[in-house]
């Protein structure tokens, strides 16, 4: 099945999407904005590890050979 994403502009949009889905028993989750707390807690776990910001120049005859 397909994924719909809704951005009612209003709570009065929410509360009428959110009863038309329970009247027609679609099954629903909110999601607050933001990223997952899952995804932002690995980003945060590398921060810590310190490869942060670290990046590696290679010259251009050197794209194609295998380390």
């Amino acid at each position: 099945m397909e994924t719909l994403i809704i951005h009612p502009r209003t709570p009065k949009e929410l509360a009428t999407i959110e009863a038309i889905m329970n009247a027609l028993d679609v099954p629903f989750h909110k999601q607050q904005e933001g990223f997952d707390p899952s995804f932002t807690g690995k980003i945060e776990a590398g921060k810590v590890a310190g490869n942060a910001g670290t990046a590696r120049k290679s010259q251009r005859d050197d794209i194609w050979k295998l380390e």
